[in-house]
């Protein structure tokens, strides 16, 4: 070959290669819009423009955060889109081929674009900006701006106009976006059709599984559904709901995201995007790449602060090993080298420990696929996985100290001893109650100490201490204590431990009942029968050799000249003699230190001290849930058993580790880990600690498609770990992972991992399926400020009505509503004509006008005539959310409604959730109100969460007796008791712990439950596992069962003793017919059984006394 030829080839290999390179990349493809051969969908958190008939698409925005929701105007000439350009989800337009976005809404709730006016007149949206809780409403807002317009159809998720613009067909619910496939609770999506005309409504759907994304064509509504119960496919009807066609049938994935215009339907299929032609009834899929330099898959280097998962210090205190991101670290306490001993995106090693002579590490590995432990040489040269077999999530490994054994535990509740050299493993105990997370090695390494629950949780628990040689356990402490995190003493005289034993019961001021907290104590037992406890009076001691001598210097602390003293990386040196434990007696010779009760962890021992954290005690406002709790409100101690005298040594931490001969500690306090000695924090606190080392300085590089392949193998491999039956209800685990990880190369972010996830763990088909957080891209927040008020255009005024002034209770005086303080005074009516000076029209959209001015102080020009004769200027502080303010105006208004129409006999309260939050509101809502006739618990919207039965356990108290005095009226005997008839409200929305409230309400028999079928989601989850990047996927665990139903709630729902839905026209009228129905079963309640209340008895007759 020539050289000339030779030359030409390569320019046309080079040619070639370019070509190939700008034929782009497969995405994965979101919220598709079509008009024409015109395809605008998201991918990479951008909007991309691409043809019908497949190529190359081309990105049409590059903004930090994400662009969703695209929807092209029936005129072609406008892209209705959702971004987050200023910090919230707000409405944007943009022209056909592409503009710089103009922003059509400012309400800091997410405005999310659903459809166009017929006209192209008017973008329509949903947001949730008068929500009471969960629910959308829909709006319009113009092309060119102004203040955006309720659609008078009453809740509303997504919607489509017919031709006319007459007639609309919609969802009144949303849930196209839950994790939860092949869902019939509760909140399933039906299609109503609303004719504006004349203002009526009608139901055309009541599959029980979901019905949504209605799209008029040619005289037929086309939407999805899963009528098969398996699949979402594309069904069209007519309007009247007849003569229903299956149009895809689609079986591996769900088609998702439809839009159509001019007979095709442009659809979301396995991470790409299908076509259905309505005219010849084929489905295909679009051969469509992106030319993107996917940018977030590349790799990068991130901060390993925000994901630190654990660190140790090494026997002489000299070097940390530090876990973070799934890598691990050893790194100098003062200067050196550090040395990155693990380093894989595609891999995570977790809760890495030093090996007793600092040459070895110990972590959990998923190299193999599952979990299993493995051992690294400290400078990360060698590398070798130990265990085999591993059968899921596995719990921190601990040395022996002679560096011979590992112990660790699993998801099977069952603790192992592994030989560090052989990998040969040794069943301690399968526990059958929970799982095992604390144990330790005994100083001669023949034994093995550890917490044994015995509730779920770990409620309550039990010291024991396997015999490694003999493989017998004995349990050193009794039923009648909660016992936890065992510490041997180094010289082998002493178990230590924490007991919770020590009550001091609070009594509540609303109700005459307690509650324990702070219970836990410092205890131990003495291992030989002739052992002497510590902290005796000195001369106890005195010729023992046992605890310290006369002079007051150990026996057996020889001071060793620092030539001779232990060197760098060699292990510690071992106990003498073996530790004898004397097993017979052994519950006689616990003791207790002189300690306050209080809540206390982390329990370690050195020879002469003992070291411990303290915490404060969590209100439920307090609660951390979902994600590591890195609260720096954490206070060490020392105990000097000697001495018995407690000092606190540095407060405000984290967390704290020792080295193994104790002498060095580190701790964490906001982002930086602290080390140094143990006797230098001594009098002077965290400023005793010289040394320290930042997580933010380490070496962290992160290749996100390989991370991303590694979460979503963790979040499958958790649901089969941990979903509450083993068999998975019958699904193929495997098979759903093979399906769904094949779509793993299309992704292009973090969020669509986040979808991708969501997809796989809903075929499980169950409820608290959940997945967020991660490497989340999201714009810098700027807030709304807003008024506490409804402000609607008044056309004839040019001017914008206050229509709504919200208010709470007159008690809750920590709610504030600005239009309502004294020196403002706005009243329901009057106007608003100007802003910060800024005069408004009625075309203007008022919050425009407040934007980024969140909690500020802001000059409103206001008057009562609509002319404009009479202003005034009032100062007034915005609210950076109204949501709080506008649910407790509804509940306000709801109870003077129930009291003005049951003449004041009947109490109202509403909870919210289960949670923190409904249990303030039960207490401010049911002690006040308990002596009333009847009483009215609603329930709807209620979130859930975990405090039910307190809440049935008190409604269902019947008093048996009563106590009189000489003056005043008798009180029930127990104590606040509702002696009445009540009822209880629920809806759609009310789910988790809000089913088993309605549904426990109704096993007591305590009253009718009214209202409409609830969520149906009874299997609850911890949320204590997270993805290497902070992320989460929960786990469906513990799941509700009930002798009559079995799992019947599940994925059903509550059904209500009597059906009372709020149609539209009623919502649009004002009407609450569910709350109206209560009142009225109750009012025929109490006249059918009045409540019991004794009037004064005779008084006892002594008089044959006298």
């Amino acid at each position: 070959m020539s050289q000339r030829v030779v030359a030409l080839y390569g320019v046309s290999a080079a040619v070639m290669t370019s070509g190939a390179w700008a034929a782009g990349v497969e995405g994965y493809y979101q919220f598709p819009a079509v008009h024409g051969d015109t395809i605008v969908f998201t991918a990479e958190g951008d909007l991309w423009k691409g043809s019908i008939i497949g190529g190359t698409a081309s990105r049409l925005t590059t903004h930090d955060g994400t662009e969703a929701f695209a929807r092209i105007s029936p005129d072609g000439q406008w892209i209705a889109f959702s971004a987050e350009y200023d910090g919230n989800v707000d409405v944007y337009v943009m022209s056909f081929e592409g503009s710089e976005p103009q922003r059509l809404t400012f309400h800091p709730t997410r405005d999310e674009v659903v459809a166009w006016k017929p006209d192209s007149s008017a973008v329509v949206f949903r947001s949730r900006r008068v929500a009471v809780r969960w629910e959308h409403h829909l709006y319009e807002v113009p092309v060119d701006g102004g203040h955006p317009a309720q659609v008078p159809v009453g809740s509303g998720a997504l919607c489509s106009y017919s031709d006319d613009g007459q007639t609309i067909a919609y969802n009144r619910l949303g849930g196209e976006s839950r994790t939860w496939k092949r869902y019939t609770g509760g909140t399933t999506q039906d299609i109503w059709l609303a004719d504006l005309s004349n203002g009526s409504f009608r139901q055309l759907t009541t599959w029980e599984g979901s019905d949504r994304f209605p799209m008029w064509y040619n005289g037929r509504l086309y939407y999805l559904s899963d009528a098969d119960g398996k699949r979402m496919n594309i069904h069209s009807m007519r309007p009247n709901g007849s003569d229903r066609q299956q149009h895809t049938f689609h079986t591996e994935y769900d088609a998702r995201w439809p839009d159509l215009h001019d007979g095709r339907i442009v659809y979301m299929y396995a991470g790409g995007l299908s076509v259905l032609d309505l005219s010849t009834g084929t489905s295909t899929a679009i051969n469509m790449t992106i030319a993107s330099d996917r940018t977030h898959r590349r790799a990068h280097f991130e901060d390993a602060t925000a994901t630190l998962e654990r660190y140790e210090l090494n026997q002489e205190g000299d070097r940390l090993v530090i876990t973070s991101r799934g890598e691990i670290w050893n790194c100098p306490v003062e200067e050196g080298r550090v040395i990155q001993v693990a380093e894989s995106s595609g891999t995570r090693q977790r809760e890495a420990v030093f090996a007793p002579d600092g040459q070895t590490i110990a972590c959990i590995t998923d190299e193999t696929g599952e979990q299993e432990i493995a051992l690294y040489t400290a400078d990360g040269s060698k590398y070798e996985v130990l265990t085999s077999g591993g059968q899921g999530w596995v719990f921190a490994p601990v040395w022996s100290p002679d560096g011979t054994r590992i112990a660790y535990s699993d998801l099977t509740m069952s603790l192992y001893i592994v030989d560090s050299e052989t990998g040969d493993r040794q069943l301690v105990e399968s526990c059958p109650d929970w799982e095992i997370e604390e144990y330790v090695f005994s100083p001669d390494n023949r034994y093995l100490a550890y917490t044994r629950p015995d509730r779920a949780w770990g409620s309550r628990s039990d010291i024991c201490v396997y015999e490694i040689e003999t493989q017998q356990t004995h349990v050193i402490t009794t039923k009648f204590s909660h016992d936890h995190d065992p510490a041997w003493d180094p010289d082998g005289r002493y178990l230590y431990f924490l007991s919770s034993r020590s009550y001091n019961p609070l009594i509540g001021e609303r109700d005459f009942n307690h509650v324990v907290t702070e219970t836990t104590k410092i205890c131990g037992v003495i291992l030989q029968a002739d052992g002497l406890r510590p902290s005796l009076p000195h001369e106890l001691y005195e010729g023992t050799g046992w605890f310290k001598d006369e002079e007051g210097t150990d026996d057996d602390d020889e001071i060793v000249p620092e030539e001779e003293g232990i060197a760098a990386n060699e292990p510690a040196e071992e106990v003498d003699e073996d530790v004898v434990i004397d097993f017979d007696g052994l519950l006689e010779r616990v003791f207790e230190l002189p300690t306050p009760a209080r809540n206390c962890g982390d329990l370690a021992a050195s020879s002469e001290c003992l070291y411990y954290i303290s915490f404060p005690s969590d209100r439920v406002l307090d609660e951390v849930w979902g994600e590591a709790d890195t609260r720096a409100r954490n206070t060490l101690y020392c105990f000097d058993l000697y001495e018995a005298e407690e000092e606190a040594l540095i407060e405000g931490l984290i967390d704290y580790v020792l080295s193994g001969d104790m002498t060095t500690v580190a701790v964490r306090l906001a982002d930086d880990i602290l080390v140094g000695p143990v006797e230098a924090l001594l009098g002077a606190g965290a400023e005793g600690l010289e040394d320290g080392f930042s997580p933010s300085d380490l070496r962290l590089k992160v290749t996100p498609a390989e991370e991303w392949a590694q979460i979503f193998k963790e979040a499958w491999r958790l649901q089969r770990d941990f979903y509450f039956v083993e068999n998975m209800a019958g699904l193929d685990w495997d098979l759903m992972y093979e399906r769904y990880s094949a779509l793993l190369p299309r992704l292009g972010t973090r969020q669509e991992l986040n979808d991708l996830i969501g997809q796989l763990i809903g075929e499980l088909g169950t409820s608290h399926t959940y997945v967020w957080g991660g490497d989340l891209e999201a714009a810098p927040w700027v807030g709304v400020g807003l008024l506490g008020a409804d402000v609607e255009p008044d056309q004839q005024a040019d001017a914008h009505q206050f229509v709504n002034i919200l208010r709470p209770e007159a008690w809750e005086t920590e709610s504030l509503s600005p239009l309502t303080m004294t020196h403002a005074d706005v009243q329901t009516g009057e106007y608003l004509f100007a802003i910060n000076g800024h005069e408004l029209t009625a075309s203007d959209n008022v919050y425009e006008h407040l934007a980024n001015l969140p909690g500020d102080q802001v000059l409103l020009t206001v008057g009562a005539q609509a002319d404009g004769s009479d202003t005034r200027d009032v100062q007034i502080q915005t609210l950076p959310d109204d949501r709080d303010l506008r649910y407790r105006d509804w509940c306000r208004r709801n109870r003077e409604y129930v009291a003005q129409a049951s003449g004041g006999r009947i109490g109202y309260f509403h909870l919210p959730d289960m949670d923190a939050a409904g249990l303030i509101r039960f207490v401010q809502g049911f002690y006040p109100q308990v002596d009333t006739d009847g009483l009215i618990i609603d329930v709807r919207y209620n979130g859930g969460g975990w405090v039910s039965q307190m809440i049935i356990e008190r409604l269902a108290r019947t008093a048996w007796a009563y106590d009189f005095t000489r003056r005043g009226k008798p009180s029930s005997y127990p104590d606040k008791v509702h002696v009445g008839p009540k009822a209880v409200l629920i809806n759609q929305f009310a789910g988790s712990d809000g089913d088993i409230f309605p549904e426990s309400f109704k096993l007591r028999k305590l009253g009718p439950v009214i209202g409409m079928r609830t969520w149906g989601g009874v299997v609850g989850i911890r949320g204590d596992k997270s993805f290497v990047d902070g992320g989460l996927s929960t786990q469906p665990e513990f799941a509700w069962w009930e002798p009559g139903r079995g799992w019947g709630l599940e994925n059903r729902g509550v059904e209500p003793d009597i059906t009372v839905d709020i149609l539209p026209a009623d919502e649009l009228a004002g009407r609450d017919p569910q709350l109206q129905r209560a009142i009225a079963e109750v009012l025929d309640a109490l006249v059918e059984n009045p409540p019991y209340r004794p009037s004064k008895p005779a008084p006892p007759d002594k008089t044959g006394m006298n």
